[in-house]
């Protein structure tokens, strides 16, 4: 299983990208020419097939259960930064480095100001519109690439890579947002 490495092509994040097939290339695409000019930038999820997502709504790390995110349509990433060998999510790194390279079909769902702050979560402008047009489809419909002791691997290394959401941490955020 591959880490992630600070080199422009990360074998972590394309092993993410590559866990169920069918993920939006666009998105895909400038994930990595964001990566080439700002290597310690990362993804710690894609595709999030039933069990992934039922089990990051049942800690808290989701809001939505299954068929409810962009996740669940390769239409999402969270990206993160990898700053002196350690995961950080840091608003200002995310307002210079990442936001200024949104393009107008991506959206940074939870982006300061919005009704529910996230950082890490980068999404496919239309997606819902796309879902129900049948433009995506959910990613249970389409079989992994890996076997399943693989994915769930995978997707506890993702878990592992995001904060843990408790009531003190959520008030250090919203606190910090405002001292900024």
């Amino acid at each position: 299983m591959s880490k992630h490495e600070n080199n422009g092509n990360c074998p972590k994040c394309n092993e993410l990208f590559e866990k169920y097939p069918g993920f939006d290339m666009s998105m895909r695409q400038w994930f990595a020419d964001v990566q080439g000019v700002v290597p310690e930038a990362h993804i710690s999820d894609a595709g999030r097939g039933r069990d992934d997502q039922e089990a990051y709504f049942q800690r808290g790390a989701s809001k939505a259960h299954f068929g409810q995110s962009a996740h669940n349509y390769n239409a999402a990433i969270d990206v993160f930064e990898i700053r002196n060998g350690k995961a950080t999510w840091d608003k200002a790194w995310y307002n210079s480095k990442i936001a200024p390279k949104l393009n107008s079909s991506l959206v940074w769902y939870g982006k300061p100001g919005s009704k529910f702050f996230e950082l890490p979560h980068i999404e496919l402008k239309g997606w819902k519109e796309m879902a129900q047009e049948g433009a995506l489809g959910l990613v249970d419909h389409i079989e992994p690439t890996k076997p399943t002791e693989t994915n769930r691997d995978l997707a506890n290394d993702a878990l592992a890579c995001m904060p843990k959401p408790s009531i003190f941490s959520t008030v250090l955020t919203v606190l910090s947002f405002f001292r900024k």
